[in-house]
């Protein structure tokens, strides 16, 4: 209710019309920030003690207790603090004119008299509902701002029809008619784009949409499939997919669970007007020829296990994209939910093969750890499986791989590793048994919790010692991150994910120690 008297006292102070609207608007956004901090949805956030605001995530999330922030405190939420900010940004904007900015609905024909670089990232089906999230800043931009922007804040709340979501709510609950809403919408967007693409440039679509079961063989996505079908009917071709890491560790969309940290970017190029039909056996001896190789090259570039499923399925879909039609022996259509299907058939069986490469020892605790986790099984059960391994129980208790007791067996945790000695430095004696074992299995579950403890130099140190190739160790993370994705063990998955993302620091690292062994180890745990 003050920004309105502070513009008349800036005019009597001898300021102008727009500058006076300017301050309005940045007081507008002071209040927009201390509404963020000044409801009963924020929490208190631990890991940095203060207050978090609403918009943890991309929603507004229900909360059993909050956190209250004073505006008139030196701390989290505060006057000054929610100022600063929007100093730094004003600041930091460049003050030059050296582009263009234009409000345009991307379902109507570009005004552009020639073609244009194009990069996008779409809207993902039905993923966030940003015109509804955008009420709470709205309703409080508006009261101060209506009179200088009476087109931006005309209405009582934020416009929502045109919005480009599948949202079900918008149409009576049918979700046929959001799906259909949805991809018409995309099509006519992505076929507007297509008339003013430049050909000599890719255009560049970004997506961290994560695959959501949308079958009982979970093998499509909706909102995924439904995106990709709006590519390929506006007559684009996917050339090729770029993952690219987008997401802070710290966000708590992160915290124990295994949400994307990369976004991946599908160039797509003006798919040529002779590619019109392709068999269906054409298309799977392609794809069997190419796929491979593909995931290999993500791997060798330590894509985190987390993104590699959704970046593999770009080169499949690459594939089934430069093809106008797709058909079978009798002439059926190969559509994007089926391509979909054998492409994560495909992936899954490729990212399963490490398993028989392994020793026999790790070869079992893979098998136990798929069926069981590190839970419990009968001895009966453990023994079928050891001698199918052609090892015994016995073997695998005195190498430490399991515990056997009272009937029962189970993988041992990473807790009870004795992996230290009593002054908190490597235990020699277990890393000595752990060298004449050379179980792959055991060097990474000590990788793991060694990392936790100790960072990268520590599993740098620790990954030194290890006498085999240091490669089957990150192929043995990926194939044990990509069961406990299947399984939905996102915490445990955590620790196979991490040490992907910070392979290439930590095998560099641990060549130091591999030139200097003998060195006494020097890594101190607190």
């Amino acid at each position: 209710d003050l920004i309105s008297d502070i513009q008349s006292q800036i005019i009597e102070d001898g300021g102008d019309k727009n500058y006076s609207n300017a301050v309005a608007v940045y007081l507008a956004f002071l209040i927009d920030r201390l509404t963020m901090f000044g409801n009963s949805f924020c929490h208190w956030d631990n890991t940095r003690d203060g207050v978090a605001q609403i918009f943890g995530r991309q929603t507004i999330s229900m909360q059993w207790d909050f956190a209250e922030a004073n505006p008139f405190s030196n701390s989290s939420g505060c006057f000054d603090n929610m100022l600063e900010w929007i100093y730094k940004s004003v600041k930091n904007l460049p003050a030059k004119n050296i582009g263009e900015v234009n409000l345009h609905s991307a379902l109507k024909k570009f005004p552009f008299d020639k073609p244009v670089i194009v990069s996008t990232d779409p809207p993902y089906y039905d993923n966030i509902g940003y015109a509804n999230l955008s009420d709470f800043f709205y309703v409080w931009l508006r009261r101060p701002l209506k009179k200088i922007y009476p087109e931006l804040f005309g209405r009582m709340n934020f416009a929502k029809s045109e919005e480009l979501i599948a949202e079900p709510a918008r149409f009576e609950g049918n979700k046929m008619a959001a799906k259909n809403f949805f991809e018409d919408g995309m099509f006519q967007a992505l076929q507007n784009i297509y008339e003013v693409a430049d050909e000599n440039f890719p255009v560049k679509i970004y997506y961290a949409f994560k695959q959501q079961d949308s079958e009982d063989d979970g093998s499509a996505s909706t909102g995924w499939e439904t995106m990709l079908n709006a590519i390929i009917r506006a007559g684009f071709q996917i050339t090729a997919t770029l993952p690219m890491r987008t997401e802070m560790k710290s966000r708590m969309r992160s915290h124990d669970s295994n949400a994307l940290a990369s976004s991946i970017v599908l160039a797509c190029r003006k798919r040529p007007p002779e590619n019109k039909i392709c068999g269906k056996g054409e298309f799977m001896n392609e794809l069997k020829a190419e796929l491979k190789n593909s995931l290999e090259k993500m791997k060798s570039a330590n894509i985190a296990p987390v993104d590699v499923a959704q970046a593999a399925i770009g080169p499949g879909i690459g594939i089934y994209s430069r093809y106008e039609k797709i058909t079978d022996m009798n002439d059926n259509v190969l559509e994007v939910r089926d391509a979909l299907k054998i492409i994560n058939a495909e992936v899954s069986e490729i990212l399963g093969n490490p398993a028989g490469k392994l020793d026999a020892t790790s070869q079992f605790c893979v098998d136990l750890f798929t069926q069981k986790a590190f839970n419990e099984i009968s001895f009966g059960e453990a023994d079928v499986l050891a001698r199918a391994k052609n090892i015994s129980v016995a073997k695998l208790e005195d190498l430490g791989a399991v515990i056997s007791m009272r009937g029962k067996v189970r993988l041992t945790d990473r807790d009870e590793m004795k992996l230290l000695d009593e002054n908190k430095n490597l235990n020699k004696t277990f890393v000595k048994k752990l060298s004449e074992s050379k179980c792959a299995w055991l060097w990474l579950q000590g990788l793991v919790k060694v990392f936790g403890k100790a960072g990268i130099e520590g599993a740098a140190e620790f990954l030194a010692k290890f006498e085999g190739g240091a490669e089957s160790l990150k192929n043995l993370a990926y194939l044990l991150y990509d069961i406990c994705e299947k399984k939905s063990w996102a915490k445990e998955g955590t620790g196979y994910n991490e040490i992907v993302v910070e392979w290439q620091e930590i095998f560099e690292s641990s060549l130091k120690y591999r030139q200097n062994k003998s060195e006494e180890p020097k890594l101190l745990f607190e």
